[in-house]
């Protein structure tokens, strides 16, 4: 490792503390927008258990440290989480809470944590969520065929509120997105 690190737990330290230089690098040019970050996918849910906890106990630390963050209220950044968050230990989920709740009222910027995020899913749980919807019209089958277009997927897709990325940058030397917002970039609003 370029950092001489080689225990997990500094190295998922080593990024959640990273976060703070990102959201300072974009503070400028983020009046009004976002960053999201990707920090777990549901694929590496399936990772050693020790590593699926170290990592989620570095996400959990730093959701509770954002929600109380001076810099993170004094700039108005709002924080909340993307992905499968149903799938996540409770302690998660009250740390997502705990940074959603605390920065609520702030507007002009957004900090989104994907976890336990995929790509695929999210496209996969925006079409049931809009043939739900549908279904509770009790439209027929061929009417709810119909509605299935890129605007109303995009409508509820976990980004709906949300622009549309930019850019994206994979950390690590990376070129593969692994699935990361697949739906803001394939299903154009």
């Amino acid at each position: 490792m370029q950092q001489g690190l080689t225990d997990p737990q500094e190295i998922y330290a080593l990024g959640a503390r990273k976060l703070d230089e990102v959201l300072e690098w974009c503070a400028e040019p983020l009046d009004h927008g976002g960053v999201t970050l990707c920090v777990l996918s549901t694929d590496s849910l399936g990772r050693l258990a020790a590593e699926v906890s170290g990592i989620l106990a570095t996400v959990e630390s730093k959701l509770r440290s954002l929600a109380k963050d001076p810099q993170i209220h004094h700039r108005c950044v709002r924080v909340g989480a993307i992905g499968r968050l149903d799938l996540l230990a409770h302690s998660t989920i009250a740390a997502v809470n705990a940074a959603r709740d605390a920065t609520a009222r702030h507007g002009s910027t957004k900090l989104t944590i994907a976890v336990a995020y995929d790509g695929r899913q999210e496209i996969v749980d925006a079409v049931r969520a809009l043939l739900e919807e549908e279904a509770r019209k009790a439209s027929s089958l061929a009417d709810a065929t119909e509605q299935i277009t890129t605007t109303a997927i995009s409508q509820h897709l976990y980004t709906a509120c949300s622009p549309d990325p930019d850019m994206i940058i994979r950390t690590s030397g990376e070129i593969r997105l692994s699935g990361f917002l697949i739906g803001s970039v394939l299903v154009t609003r």
